[in-house]
């Protein structure tokens, strides 16, 4: 499940569920994977066509820190 999302990304960087970080040029998307919910914070690079995926993590309170 969260291979696959990750790997979705590449053919739709921005999918309906995602939804841009104020304050940084990073995007999320939530995942539920057994009733655990887990965040993939990337980064959208349009003109090299890349997305970058700087942090995988469970969700709590230190997952956006230091992104």
């Amino acid at each position: 499940m969260l291979r696959g999302a990750i790997l979705a990304l590449a053919g739709d960087p921005f999918p309906r569920t995602a939804r841009k970080l104020t304050g940084a040029d990073l995007w999320r998307i939530r995942l539920w994977i057994h009733g655990v919910p887990w965040r993939v914070v990337y980064q959208v690079r349009d003109r090299e066509r890349l997305v970058i995926i700087t942090r995988v993590a469970r969700r709590d309170e230190a997952t956006y820190r230091g992104v």
